[in-house]
């Protein structure tokens, strides 16, 4: 007896026809064919090829995010290509910060792959400081022995978010004679500071 299949993969599912074959000693065969109806029975989760790595990345100019692009993985299955689906997508605009992004495989009979991948965008540009003051020379009482200074007192920005805006000095403090260093210092929520004076 010999039968002309005895294997069938995930793209054989169906009514299968084989022929069944018999020889006696003499050599005389007869063939009979049956029908074998194949069933999936997939029980193997679909993998994943060329998985992208985390990401750092710095943000944009003057932006508190990044566009981020990568290269999405393929996936594989026994019973077929299966699908991916992806929690983000190339290019997307990501925050500064981390994100997880998330990668899910489908073979589209119940079997499912998860994969995920970090996103970190950095902020590392410093804020800015405009208006500053120039240096100014003030005159003062002869008979006192400093003076009350006022100017248009300077802003700050930033990218993300500001942490603080100090100033060594305020408009409208008494100063001695001589040369004094007013400095303003910004900071913002990364870290990030400058710092600018005039005298």
């Amino acid at each position: 007896l010999s039968l002309n299949i005895t294997q069938f993969t995930c793209s054989d599912v169906g009514a299968q026809p084989v022929e069944l074959t018999v020889a006696d000693e003499c050599g005389v065969a007869s063939t009979a064919t049956a029908i074998v109806q194949v069933t999936a029975s997939d029980e193997s989760d679909p993998t994943f090829s060329n998985l992208p790595g985390d990401i750092t990345q710095t943000a944009d100019p003057d932006m508190c995010s990044a566009a981020v692009t990568w290269v999405n993985p393929s996936v594989a299955d026994n019973c077929g290509a299966g699908t991916l689906t992806t929690s983000h997508d190339p290019n997307d605009v990501f925050p500064v910060g981390t994100t997880t992004v998330t990668f899910t495989a489908d073979d589209g009979n119940g079997n499912t792959s998860t994969a995920t991948m970090d996103i970190t965008v950095t902020d590392d540009e410093d804020p800015e400081i405009t208006n500053m003051p120039s240096n100014f020379d003030v005159g003062t009482d002869p008979t006192a022995c400093g003076a009350v200074v006022t100017w248009d007192a300077p802003q700050a920005t930033d990218n993300c978010a500001l942490a603080s805006f100090t100033g060594t000095h305020s408009s409208g403090d008494t100063f001695p004679l001589g040369a004094t260093i007013v400095t303003y210092t910004a900071a913002d929520t990364s870290g990030n500071s400058i710092q600018q004076s005039f005298t």
